[in-house]
């Protein structure tokens, strides 16, 4: 199965990220869904090839959400700053896809 492409992700999911912006967030994307789904490479039913590209590009819109920056909050009154780490991002993407993949019948949930 071929990962879905800017084309698909502009005209077909409706997405908005610029090129650029969603060939990163994509490369982040793939093998978060992968590891969900646990048989990519063997999908061959035309609905869920489509939920797989589906749960890609949304998989990309929550990674190009998250900040860039690595603050998550900042104080001034006593100087605190916390740092998110690259779980948050990755647990945003899996939980904006998840549905998607349950409906489908693909969310991995075990062996096979």
């Amino acid at each position: 199965m071929d990962a879905p492409d800017y084309t698909y992700y502009s005209a077909t999911y409706g997405g908005a990220m610029s090129e650029g912006a969603f060939n990163a967030a994509i490369r982040r994307a793939i093998p978060t869904v992968t590891n969900m789904v646990g048989r990519w490479a063997s999908i061959t039913d035309a609905d869920q090839i489509a939920a797989c590209k589906t749960a890609c590009c949304m998989a990309a819109d929550a990674y190009d959400a998250a900040p860039s920056d690595g603050v998550s909050s900042e104080g001034i009154g006593g100087a605190s700053t916390s740092w998110r780490s690259d779980f948050d991002a990755d647990d945003s993407a899996r939980s904006a896809v998840r549905e998607t993949l349950l409906a489908a019948g693909l969310l991995y949930t075990g062996l096979m």
